[in-house]
């Protein structure tokens, strides 16, 4: 995946330059989400430029958060996920080349069309407890209070697409990048690990990890998990689906 992401930072931006002309942008909408978005462009002709996007978001919950509760609620989960998302520590970092071409043979502004590729890599932690059910050797049913749980992982996801947008330049300085829509697909896949220290021997981990999944959304895509340890899962998720972006920027000429 690094030998990707260098490639293409590599074919873009090893292109002879025939202008000078530069700028540096920061998002504006990516705040929303503690999404902190740099962008720098540079003129290679007067109708074409190459971009490089980088992305980091801060630690915090995952974004979107509410809306996928509400998934899950609607699902009848007995609230194990729920948890895990609630006390979520979320952060990434992405890098976004992109080539565009100008409608205008003005230097860089007015409407344009791109295409482009995205890298993201997303680490995640959480804690949380829940009691769990089980059989002693007996066969009675006991019940583990507050057993805590602890998951780790990551999620990388790399894609492409096309964009189109407009962009201003103001007193020759100063710019406005208004990406109008930026529709793609991404290739997501995530693995993660719970890990349960005080999780009763007569259970299985992976059983009560399955039982708590199996019933989220086929939509969200099927996480297959497999054992381990007597007190670790594993879980591994793939995904193709359909993005779609969009940002206003501001940034200097140079």
């Amino acid at each position: 995946m690094n030998r990707i992401l260098v490639a293409l930072i590599f074919v873009i931006f090893a292109i002879p330059v025939f202008s000078q002309d530069n700028s540096v942008e920061f998002g504006l909408f990516g705040l929303i989400n503690r999404n902190l978005n740099f962008n720098y462009e540079r003129k290679l002709t007067d109708y074409a430029s190459a971009n490089m996007g980088f992305g980091y978001l801060l630690p915090g919950a995952p974004p979107h958060v509410n809306t996928v509760l509400d998934i899950l609620t609607d699902a009848d989960t007995e609230g194990y996920v729920e948890d895990a998302l609630r006390n979520m520590k979320f952060s990434a970092v992405s890098f976004t080349p992109e080539l565009r071409y100008y409608f205008e043979k003005s230097g860089c502004k007015g409407l344009y069309f791109g295409g482009y590729a995205k890298y993201a890599n997303y680490c995640y932690t959480s804690q949380y407890t829940s009691d769990v059910n089980y059989s002693n050797s007996s066969g009675q049913s006991q019940t583990k209070k507050d057993v805590v749980f602890t998951l780790s992982g990551k999620f990388h996801t790399l894609g492409a697409g096309l964009s189109l947008g407009y962009k201003w330049i103001i007193e020759e300085k100063f710019v406005v990048d208004w990406c109008i829509a930026a529709p793609g697909l991404i290739y997501g896949f995530s693995k993660a690990n719970v890990v349960a220290p005080e999780f009763p021997p007569e259970e299985s981990i992976t059983d009560f990890v399955k039982n708590e999944l199996d019933v989220i959304p086929d939509f969200l895509g099927k996480i297959n998990v497999s054992e381990v340890s007597k007190i670790e899962a594993q879980g591994v998720w793939k995904k193709i689906y359909p993005t779609c972006r969009f940002n206003l920027s501001i940034g200097y000429l140079f």
